[in-house]
């Protein structure tokens, strides 16, 4: 190692440790704790054993992740770079003594999806040389970091070898006492064994490996920290300073005192200023504030639009369609968005064939009316799985293929459950009786299923595969929280805002590794993790299922949401109009903000022309452009800490966002025609547009004094925000200015006047 330098006022807090480089080499290092290395200004060669050890470059806000254990170098240093460490200790805590491995490489991610994540990082810089903000916002800034790798670009290793496994727990428990009798028994190992195993395993002796490790660890704290002997003598679990001392001199030749002099690094010469870094934060924060500016030319090559959101939507149970009032909310939304199937619920509390179909017989001719296929669901968990009810079934598919000529029929087999060998193969039974159904008569079916929520490994999805390798279609549930399985399932909460992309690429990984090419089918997201949130009539959620759209653009096939309307919710004693349900129509036929996200996308034209995060151009072929742009905010540490939606009510909305700025653009499309275009903007924000924003700014105490002129203002205030202006293209160029709100989306149409 030559040339290390040290930030002199390093940061660091029990989570996480940030120190600024430059003029660094470090050849063959080994990782002791999980570090993320981030260039802050010029640029690094780095060569990591996840990468086969072969170079690559990071430049200016670029960043990677090594884990513990791993090899890595870095070289050709110019510039300033920053590197954070969370001790691995923690990490194990924080685990329950579960290994994961990080994979996080920025320059691997071209769409924008760690944006977040750097912003993350600047913020913790800002913390760590602005004295102002404390340990507090440094510590709590650093959790965020880290449970964003741990829970969006980990994943779990299952198979470790006894080698692995007892060097992880000792090396995340040399702080506290260990013997050779607490360490064979946390094993189920006989203290001899234990002792001739470690000794032919680690080739030296396990209270010299103790010994040596918590040496090792002093060498650091020594070098990094100005610590009195016995504050890292207790640190690093030695009983005092005098025994500390002894051993470290036993093993290195020298006392801890004396090597701290002869390594400690000249930091006199190449110290890197406070200034340096707030000069970086400063500039961060300017060219963020800049305007981009993006061209596009109209003449390159574009592919047709695949509008994948509109392909499925969730009706819900059979019986509730009858209803009149739900029917007529269900031909709003038909006629406004043009959903190409619908879920069904055959929820029957009575599977006897000779009942008849008239219920269902009347659902499906409102179906077909406003030309939606059905998707028929049947629950594998209240299904009795008799003969009568496969009876059922089987007269049930005969009747209506022959009362409306049906050719096929789609079915989805939903058990959402933690898949073992016993119940994936019961499952499968039952999935080739419908099989044996349907052919029997000669109709073509798509079965699918079974739309679990998948756990972080996705095991219950690679173990319902194993099973049931001939479904058709695999169907999965997106919600933004992670379900462990044990004694009692164990939930974790996602602070992801590509949770839904993120999901679905596991279920694709899994089915690759177990070389199953399905489709794989999305039928219900859920957007917070209550069904009830108060951020569900806001416009936020129009953004977040906007930004999803678009973000998903050519890797996802479907957005459902999970009960698109407040209508069809559980509860319907409850007569408010708000009270957080996930629909996107109130009960009282008033169309939230997020109804305007679908509707926005079914406008764009039939050619795609460009995307990124915030937005999707297309064109039309007799020269139109419509675009759609959105500017969701990210949310705050608090709110995923206050995750329940009835906590989140004593939040005040600010307090919901990690940020909430405006976003702005200007837009250049090249190489169309001379002359005049009219430009329609419509567009939906907190304020405008915002139904539930109109209801809180009428003041009223609740819905008791709400009569047919609040009515009436409520659903005026419900239509997007609309203005239009005339524009002119000269020289092949049209230039347009976006501004954008924060939680906007806007939905721009352009049009020739000819």
């Amino acid at each position: 190692m030559a040339d290390k330098l040290r930030q002199i006022d390093q940061f660091s807090g029990r989570i996480c440790k940030i120190s600024f480089f430059r003029n660094f080499i470090e050849k063959d290092a080994v990782a002791d704790d999980l570090l993320l290395i981030f260039v802050v200004t010029g640029n690094i060669n780095l060569k990591t054993a996840s990468s086969s050890m072969k170079a690559f470059t990071l430049d200016k806000d670029n960043f990677v992740v090594v884990n513990p254990n791993e090899k890595y170098c870095i070289e050709n240093v110019t510039g300033i770079f920053a590197m954070l460490s969370f001790p691995h200790e923690e990490i194990y805590r924080l685990l329950g003594g579960k290994l994961r491995i990080v994979d996080c490489n920025s320059t691997n991610v071209r769409n924008g999806s760690l944006d977040g994540m750097r912003s993350k990082i600047k913020r913790l810089f800002g913390a760590s040389v602005r004295n102002e903000l404390g340990i507090a916002a440094f510590e709590k800034i650093g959790y965020d970091i880290l449970l964003t790798l741990l829970s969006e670009y980990s994943e779990e290793l299952t198979d470790n070898d006894r080698k692995s496994e007892v060097k992880s727990w000792i090396d995340n428990n040399l702080r506290e006492p260990i013997s050779l009798e607490t360490a064979s028994d946390h094993f189920g190992l006989t203290q001899p064994y234990f002792s001739k195993w470690f000794k032919e395993t680690f080739s030296v002796s396990f209270l010299k490996y103790i010994s040596q490790k918590r040496c090792e660890n002093a060498c650091k704290d020594l070098l990094s920290t100005n610590n009195t002997l016995l504050r890292i003598a207790l640190d690093n679990g030695f009983p005092n300073a005098a025994s500390f001392t002894n051993t470290f001199t036993r093993i290195y030749n020298c006392s801890p005192l004396q090597y701290k002099k002869k390594h400690q690094d000249n930091t006199a010469a190449n110290t890197i200023e406070v200034a340096d870094i707030m000069e970086y934060l400063d500039t961060a924060v300017s060219s963020n504030e800049k305007t981009p500016n993006i061209i596009i030319d109209c003449n390159a090559p574009s592919e047709s639009l695949c509008p994948y959101w509109n392909s499925i939507c969730n009706f819900g149970i059979i019986k509730k369609l009858e209803n009149y009032d739900v029917q007529n909310q269900l031909r709003l939304l038909q006629q406004s968005i043009h959903f190409k199937k619908a879920r069904i619920s055959l929820d029957e509390n009575d599977w006897n064939p000779s009942r008849g179909f008239y219920s269902e017989n009347r659902v499906l001719e409102f179906l077909y009316e406003i030309n939606i296929s059905p998707i028929f669901v049947i629950n594998y968990r209240t299904f009795p799985k008799t003969d009568e009810s496969f009876m059922w079934i089987e007269e049930f598919i005969k009747y209506i293929s022959h009362k409306y000529g049906l050719k096929q029929i789609t079915i989805e087999l939903f058990y959402d459950t933690f898949f073992n060998k016993k119940k994936a193969e019961e499952y499968n039974q039952s999935l080739k009786k419908i099989r044996k159904i349907t052919d029997s008569l000669r109709l073509k079916s798509e079965i699918m299923g079974p739309g679990l929520l998948l756990s972080p490994d996705g095991k219950n999805l690679e173990n319902f595969i194993i099973q049931n390798n001939d479904i058709d279609t695999v169907s999965i549930r997106c919600v933004p929280i992670e379900v462990f399985e044990g004694h009692e399932y164990n939930i974790r909460i996602m602070s992801d805002d590509d949770y839904v992309i993120h999901q679905y690429s596991l279920a694709k990984k899994i089915l690759t590794e177990q070389s199953v090419y399905k489709e794989i089918a999305i039928t219900s997201i859920t957007n917070s993790f209550s069904e009830t949130d108060r951020l569900n009539d806001t416009s936020w959620i129009a953004a977040r299922l906007m930004r999803t759209a678009i973000n998903g653009y050519g890797k996802l096939t479907s957005l459902p949401i999970e009960t698109p309307l407040d209508i069809m919710n559980r509860d319907n004693m409850d007569e408010q109009i708000f009270n957080g349900n996930s629909g996107i129509i109130t009960r009282n036929n008033l169309k939230k903000p997020s109804f305007y996200a679908y509707q926005f996308l079914t406008h764009l034209d039939e050619n795609m022309l460009y995307k990124d995060e915030h937005m999707m151009v297309t064109e039309s072929f007799n020269g139109y452009f419509q675009l759609v742009v959105q500017n969701c905010c990210p949310l705050s540490y608090e709110y995923y800490l206050n995750s329940s939606g009835d906590k989140n009510q004593t939040l005040h909305d600010d307090d919901l966002f990690e940020s909430k700025n405006p976003y702005f653009v200007s837009l250049t499309l090249k190489n169309v025609p001379d002359g005049e275009y009219f430009m329609k903007v419509r567009r939906i924000n907190e304020q405008h547009g915002n139904v539930f924003h109109a209801f809180k700014m009428m003041n009223y105490n609740d819905f008791s004094f709400v009569g047919k002129d609040e009515m009436e203002l409520l659903r005026l205030s419900s239509c997007p925000d609309m203005h239009g202006a005339r524009i002119r293209a000269a020289n092949g160029e049209l230039k347009i200015s976006i501004e954008l709100a924060p939680n906007e989306i806007q939905h721009i149409h352009l049009i020739p006047v000819r």
